[in-house]
């Protein structure tokens, strides 16, 4: 597989956006992912539009450990971006941000036509607020000033699933909100 990225693009292992760092997500945050991923499993499962099987009360830390091993060789390849959003004093592990690029199975695929990368993340609820909100934010300006990408697809969010998966199958509705 090809770089997604541009030549020139400059990514770095972290990032600091306002009170939130976006740190290249690696092993050394192995025990605190799982601790964070098994608490938010009704957040993560929300955000991947119930497409995922990956988070569920059955994975272990092993295969945790081989998920965060997986992205952060993606990252050092330029194939993919996985970051761990902390709070800025770095007490708080948030969640996640993948940074994919879209890749088509088929020709009658249109979201590559679309887009040039999708962004996926997943937040806590911390202190029984949902801060998911404020991070889409940061994630968005993240997105604007740090990459070179133009058009950026936010599945479930900028648009939904549905409208994500029937692309998969050829299908555009042009209510698209991209």
């Amino acid at each position: 597989m090809t770089n997604f990225i541009s030549a020139k693009q400059i990514v770095h292992e972290e990032y600091i956006i306002d009170k939130f760092i976006f740190s290249k997500l690696s092993e050394k945050y192995a025990k605190i992912d799982y601790e964070t991923v098994m608490s938010s499993l009704i957040e993560i499962q929300e955000v991947f539009g119930g497409n995922e099987n990956w988070a569920s009360s059955s994975l272990t830390y092993a295969d945790n450990l081989l998920s965060i091993l997986r992205h952060q060789n993606d990252f050092n390849e330029k194939k993919a971006f996985t970051f761990s959003i902390l709070s800025k004093d770095t007490r708080e592990y948030l969640g996640c941000i993948y940074i994919k690029p879209i890749k088509v199975k088929s020709d009658l695929d249109l979201r590559k036509l679309y887009f040039d990368a999708q962004v996926l993340f997943w937040t806590v609820t911390k202190n029984n607020i949902a801060i998911d909100a404020e991070v889409y934010k940061k994630i968005l300006k993240f997105i604007k000033n740090e990459w070179s990408f133009k058009r950026v697809a936010y599945p479930g969010r900028s648009i939904s699933w549905e409208n994500w998966e029937n692309m998969k199958l050829g299908i555009h509705n042009n209510d698209l909100d991209h």
